[in-house]
């Protein structure tokens, strides 16, 4: 359990600093280049996506008194402060060290559990890979045939 843990912080402090410095602003839509002109926003991040979920009105009413009308403005321009960033490493640090002690130790304890867990594992990345699967077929595929062929849309519609 050391070496896991150890190997967490490390990916901690790394993402952290990360996110401090390039993955905070990364989809946000209010960015101006040098250029002047606005960026594009074309990357995102799953801390931007749980925000915008609702968890940034749950943690700006809880820790920072914040009401929902500026959370909802904050989250449509995925715009968040630094310290939901924080409640949010600091949340998954704690949460990601308890299950990896106590998950730990009940695979080391019991075989039924480790199997069950690594089925439980490979059931839920099947079902989100088929998922993904559906997705890159079904919908990212109609919207680019819709952007390719929007000529011929306009001119039948």
């Amino acid at each position: 359990v050391g070496s896991t843990i150890t190997l967490y912080l490390v990916w901690f402090v790394l993402f952290t600093a990360w996110m401090l410095i390039i993955g905070i602003d990364m989809p946000r839509s209010d960015r101006i280049g040098p250029d002047g002109q606005q960026i594009v926003p074309t990357y995102d991040t799953v801390f931007h996506s749980l925000m915008r979920g609702g968890l940034y009105i749950i943690t700006g009413s809880t820790f920072f008194g914040r009401n929902k009308a500026i959370s909802v403005d904050h989250m449509n321009a995925n715009n968040f402060y630094l310290g939901d960033l924080f409640v949010y490493l600091g949340a998954h640090a704690f949460l990601s060290i308890l299950a990896t002690v106590l998950l730990g130790y009940l695979c080391f304890h019991s075989k039924a559990m480790h199997g069950f867990l690594l089925s439980a594992v490979t059931a839920v990345v099947v079902y989100r890979g088929a998922l993904r699967y559906t997705y890159y077929t079904t919908e990212m595929y109609s919207k680019t045939l819709r952007k390719q062929f929007a000529h011929l849309l306009e001119e039948d519609g």
